[in-house]
């Protein structure tokens, strides 16, 4: 997830997924697990935003007390 800003997907980073790709992975599956987590992520984020424990500020993104978790 990154903050949108003029350019396309040029926004400071918020927060990433680490996703392995598997010997058996097509195009298709990966994608499919990939739109999972995305989803997942970008609930998480937007939770975090709204209470306050994620801003943009002039020096890029700002985590205030908030602990990430790997889910």
């Amino acid at each position: 997830m990154h903050y949108v800003t003029a350019e396309l997907d040029t926004g400071p980073v918020i927060a990433q997924v680490e996703l392995p790709i598997r010997a058996d992975d097509t195009t298709d599956t990966l994608a499919s697990r990939l739109l999972t987590q995305e989803h997942r992520l970008l609930i998480a984020t937007v939770d975090l935003i709204a209470r306050g424990h994620i801003a943009l500020g002039a020096d890029g993104v700002a985590w205030m007390g908030a602990r990430s978790e790997r889910r």
